[in-house]
């Protein structure tokens, strides 16, 4: 089945490829005259600021391990006298009987224990309306829901997509926009979300802890239920008409960022070529530019009126908190609702498929089989399939005929308008934007309480070193387990462990001692990491398919990359995920892949050719070039990302390939030298994360890296130690790109900010950036509510002590950061208030954020 999806919020992320992000977050725009870039915008321009005014330092602190209280009968608040913004009195909800089959207005369609995790799997109907919930009860800090119809479209008109975008803008109860996301910061969550599917749409959100999950769900079907879809919504949600005559809307111009893509073109082709008439996979169900121009209110009114009923919805809950909880919240909080409405159940007949993903038997059925029978099954559905083949060639004339086809439209729709027209689509705007900023009552948020953060369920974790004299601090279990496990290793390694069915080993190589010309080289050395021939320890030569072979039967996952997460990138980061009784091989087989590796010319040729078959759609994508265009800017040439962007990689990687056609042996040289200086041992750190306790052996395993003598280990390289002169004082610089291919604009605004992990200023920014640009916040209202760009936000880099101003899939991208420029004023001198709710819930956020990040056995360390 092919099939897109179409979101809320957009998948793009900012540029902070050497830093710590925070989603979305702000403090200021740019210092006075800093560095601002814009991608396909038609002016330049110099940055303005103005620095946000706060009371004092502020601290961060990390919250300890702690394990919910609340057990046996469980006390909660829900919000359902909106009327009056008044929280009723707790709702006492009792322990179910765990062999019940019917609780409440609920009956139990099924019950499964998984046996491939400790997690149970519940699936209660509602005899009463048909509402379905799933419930899967894991140890978790965080609870996530999904909330999933059942909805399709036979057009592209995109009322699927332009309806999901609708139903945050207020429900019935909740008339107001942002009520909803404002509710949910509230709730330590940092946000609501969603996407649409050509078979279905989900509504999301995922919190710390339950309390304010239980809290929130009741305010969040009321919006997916009973939304208000108001006209005026419609205008700045979906689609208008501004001043100069040009469409825009939040969903206008994310499609419009999106339409002529070579992705989105091809895949529209694939599904109108596979698909029959009256298949909605053969639709755009996020909808044309040319249909989204012509849709109306009344027609996503009736769509919903058809698909958004209670037995089409199923609601799927994934966390720790007792099911019967989340079911007397549905029938005390939502049930009656839905009643009301009339809506009491299915119609007669009513069907839905049934489970289609069966325990890990059948995995272990398929791990039997023959070679002959993986072959028969490709032969019968690949090779003797008849096949629809989509080949996509990118066209040099292709944009340029774009821009003047929609010069034309624009010109023929503003004569068409004409004066009188065109000023009551303006009036039309305003009208809508004074509607939305209509103020959230107070009472309605602040009758919302903050969970304590006593009530998130955190993963405990143990640490443990090599080297427990010169550790800060470990587990007593932990570090005796290690220290019986034969003696000192001479190089670091860290042991965390957490309640999992893997471990994790990880290799962490510095890059700063790498020539700057062999710098570009490291993207090709990444892609051919895993497909190169190697020779074992004990002699035996593996082919590239015998190395891939025995590692995806060796292993449930690996990965090469660059730093960790958004942090560190002139790191090399190897990690092997395994079983903990395939640990001793893992660890051998990660030494034999870093230094036994054979740079042999034809793996080289094949992995070259590939990174330069990916750079032209990578050029096409106007984020991944202004990252690289800021990145040139910012860093120097020691920097390995800056090394491995878009930019160099289109001067290098050609020149590489021919080198390596004329000069094969300096070109394997290089990849030699490169390996040698990764290894330098004062660079070299090794990690084990998961579930170290029932590994046998934790520490003798690696011996095997005899390679490594002991060394004064150097500090992790910073970002901040790769900055140019204009990195480290952004001022007084402004670049414009132009970028025919693509019909959105993008734009980064760098500012220098507080640098370090434990700047004392760090809790309080963090604060402040989350207050500006929460979901229904301050940018988020004042842009995208205006239909200025598709979104912007903030990005805090404390590694290189920069703060970003980041618009993106904006048609204009310069009146967007005018507009953010607007705000930071009017915070700064008072115009624009900031209450006590919106400070309360950026912080709710922030703690959110802080438990995502340390959520599973995996990231937990």
């Amino acid at each position: 089945m092919l099939t897109r999806t179409f979101g809320r919020r957009s998948p793009w992320s900012p540029c902070t490829p050497n830093g710590f992000r925070i989603r979305p977050t702000a403090k200021q725009l740019t210092s006075p005259g800093g560095l601002s870039l814009v991608n396909g915008a038609k002016r330049g321009f110099r940055s303005y600021a103005e620095n946000l005014h706060r009371d004092g330092p502020a601290r961060a602190t990390r919250s300890p391990e702690l394990n919910s209280p609340l057990s046996g009968l469980r006390t909660f608040c829900f919000s359902s006298n909106a009327r009056n913004h008044i929280i009723p009195k707790s709702v006492i909800v009792e322990k179910m009987d765990p062999s019940a089959s019917q609780y409440g207005n609920f009956d139990l369609v099924k019950k499964v224990k998984l046996d491939y995790a400790p997690i149970e799997l519940q699936k209660w109907t509602s005899r009463k309306t048909g509402l379905s919930v799933v419930h899967l009860d894991c140890e978790s800090p965080l609870v996530k829901g999904y909330f999933v119809l059942r909805t399709e479209i036979f057009d592209d008109s995109g009322r699927p997509h332009t309806l999901e975008h609708l139903v945050f803008l207020g429900s019935e109860k909740y008339p107001y926009k942002g009520v909803l996301d404002n509710l949910a910061n509230r709730a330590f969550s940092n946000g609501t979300n969603a996407w649409t599917a050509n078979d279905h749409t989900a509504y999301t959100i995922a919190t710390a802890g339950d309390e304010g999950f239980l809290r929130l769900l009741p305010v969040y079907l009321d919006h997916v239920l009973y939304p208000t879809m108001t006209s005026n919504g419609f205008v700045t949600e979906v689609h208008h008409i501004n001043e100069k005559a040009e469409d825009a809307g939040v969903v206008y111009a994310e499609m419009q960022g999106r339409e002529q893509t070579p992705g989105d073109l091809m895949a529209l082709k694939m599904q109108r070529a596979f698909y029959p008439d009256g298949s909605a996979y053969r639709s755009e169900t996020g909808g044309l530019m040319e249909r989204l121009r012509v849709l109306t209110v009344e027609k996503i009114r009736e769509y919903h009126g058809e698909y958004y009923v209670p037995h089409n919805l199923c609601l799927v809950v994934v966390g720790r908190m007792p099911t019967s909880t989340l079911l007397d919240v549905l029938q005390s909080q939502v049930e009656p609702d839905i009643l009301k409405h009339g809506q009491d159940g299915p119609p007669a007949g009513w069907k839905r498929p049934s489970a289609m993903m069966g325990e890990t038997d059948r995995y272990d059925e398929l791990a039997k089989w023959t070679n002959d029978q993986w072959v028969g099954l490709l032969k019968r559905y690949i090779i003797d399939n008849a096949p629809v083949i989509v080949l996509g060639k990118p066209s040099a004339s292709l944009p340029g005929k774009l821009e003047t086809e929609e010069k034309a439209r624009i010109a023929a729709q503003k004569e068409s308008l004409g004066e009188e027209g065109l000023a009551k689509k303006v009036q039309e705007l305003e009208e809508a934007k004074k509607e939305h900023e209509r103020p959230i009552p107070q009472k309605m948020l602040t009758s919302f309480p903050v969970p304590p953060v006593s009530s998130i369920n955190w993963i405990p974790v143990k640490g443990a070193w090599n080297d427990s004299k010169t550790a800060l601090s470990s587990d007593k279990q932990l570090q005796a387990h290690v220290e019986k496990d034969g003696s000192d290793l001479p190089f670091f390694v860290g042991f965390h462990h957490a309640k999992s069915s893997f471990v994790t080993i990880s290799a962490l190589l510095s890059t700063v001692d790498i020539p700057p010309h062999l710098l570009p080289h490291l993207k090709v050395y990444l892609n051919a990491f895993f497909s190169l021939p190697v020779t074992r320890s004990d002699g035996a030569k593996l082919t590239h398919e015998e190395v891939v072979k025995q590692l995806d039967g060796l292993s449930v996952g690996y990965d090469i990359n660059f730093g960790q997460g958004d942090l560190f990138q002139n790191l090399i980061r190897i990690t092997i995920r395994v079983e903990p009784r395939r640990y001793e091989e893992a660890v051998a087989f990660l030494k034999d892949l870093i230094y036994g590796a054979e740079f042999a010319k034809d793996r080289l040729e094949v992995t070259i050719a590939k990174v330069q078959q990916s750079l032209p759609e990578l050029k096409r994508d106007g984020n991944t070039v202004l990252c690289a265009v800021s990145g040139d800017l910012l860093y120097d040439e020691t920097s390995a990302s800056k090394a491995s962007d878009i930019l160099a990689q289109m001067d290098h990687i050609p020149k590489l390939a021919q080198k390596l056609k004329d000069d094969p042996e300096a070109v394997i040289s290089d990849f030699k030298q490169i390996r040698d200086t990764l290894t330098k041992p004062e660079g070299v750190r090794f990690s084990v994360f998961g579930n170290v306790l029932d590994v046998e052996k934790p520490r003798s395993p690696w011996k095997v890296f005899k390679e490594l003598p002991s060394a004064v280990l150097r500090p992790p390289p910073k970002s901040s130690e790769s900055l140019t002169d204009l990195g480290k004082r952004p001022a007084k610089k402004a670049v414009v790109v132009t970028h025919p291919s693509i019909e959105s604009s993008y734009g980064i605004h760098t500012s220098a900010a507080i640098q370090g992990f434990n700047h004392a200023d760090q809790a309080a920014l963090r604060v402040a950036c989350e207050v500006l640009d929460a979901t229904e916040s301050f940018l988020w209202r004042f842009i995208r509510g205006s239909g200025l760009a598709y979104g912007a936000y903030m990005a805090l880099d404390v590694e290189a002590g920069h703060l970003t101003f980041n618009v993106y899939k904006a048609p204009d991208s310069f009146r967007a950061y005018e507009e953010g420029r607007k705000v930071i004023e009017g915070l700064v001198n008072g115009s624009i208030p900031i209450e006590q709710a919106v400070v309360d819930g950026a912080k709710s956020s922030i703690v959110y954020s802080t438990v995502r990040s340390v959520s599973t056995p995996g990231s937990a360390p």
